[in-house]
């Protein structure tokens, strides 16, 4: 759903439009957020801080791994886009 919204502030010309998508952004990551609070719930104490540590790393690599594809491999975004898609 991210990567949906994203592409839709990138591609669209009409700031309206890129308005309404920036907050659906935001609701966006606020699930994110509830499925991080409701994993931390389920995982016992022991490995909360390993789990919670692993799962805001993960999300957080999404920008530098596509800073480096573009920097690295290729400026062709659609391989990258798909990739994201699928493994939202």
């Amino acid at each position: 759903m991210t990567l949906v919204v994203q592409a839709v502030v990138v591609f669209t010309a009409n700031l309206y439009i890129k308005y309404t998508f920036m907050f659906l952004l935001g609701l966006v990551y606020f699930k994110n957020i509830q499925a991080v609070l409701l994993a931390t719930e389920i995982v016992i104490m022991k490995h909360k801080i390993y789990v919670t540590t692993f799962i805001l790393s993960l999300n957080s690599m999404a920008l530098p791994v596509t800073a480096a594809y573009f920097k690295f491999i290729s400026s062709d975004w659609r391989y990258i886009f798909y990739t994201y898609f699928v493994l939202s």
